[in-house]
């Protein structure tokens, strides 16, 4: 059976969002020393230090802030239908684009409240609201598949 979306349609401001939340929720243990770190140069007068360790601080939001303004990415704020059946995942572009992926072939799966990120690379994702499913029922098929595919991926990572 074929599940099929309504328009999607990623804004630059959700994209930033979910980049930054990325980051951040990976490198929290890298905040926290650098957050460490200030403190103690704060106290011990070390200002240009100090000054360092800000910037390291406030560079990934503005690496993320200056990828989803370039010209490069705009493929990914295009709009775009996916669909589901029971082996392929296909994104449907407003630029007439088509990507056609195995569900088996998903690298990484997460679970927002709000949407999901589908990764086969490491470093490039689909964003899938889950508003954007035309049922609830649809929603729930598309859940099913997905847990499928996660159990398939850690029974593979358990063996080897």
């Amino acid at each position: 059976m074929t599940i099929r979306t309504k328009e999607v349609e990623l804004t630059k401001k959700q994209y930033f969002k979910i980049l930054t939340s990325i980051f951040y929720s990976r490198a929290w243990h890298l905040q926290i020393i650098c957050g460490v770190l200030l403190i103690c140069c704060l106290l011990e007068g070390n200002y240009s230090f100090a000054g360092l360790i800000c910037c390291s601080l406030l560079y990934p939001p503005y690496a993320n802030w200056h990828l989803v303004n370039s010209k490069e990415n705009r493929n990914s704020l295009l709009k775009c239908i996916y669909e589901f059946d029971d082996t392929f995942f296909t994104e449907y572009g407003e630029n007439g684009n088509i990507h056609r992926i195995r569900l088996d072939g998903l690298t990484r799966i997460v679970r927002k409240k709000h949407y999901y990120l589908l990764s086969h690379q490491p470093s490039q994702f689909f964003y899938v609201p889950r508003s954007a499913f035309q049922s609830e029922e649809d929603a729930a098929r598309v859940e099913i598949m997905l847990q499928g595919v996660s159990l398939k991926q850690s029974l593979m990572n358990v063996s080897q």
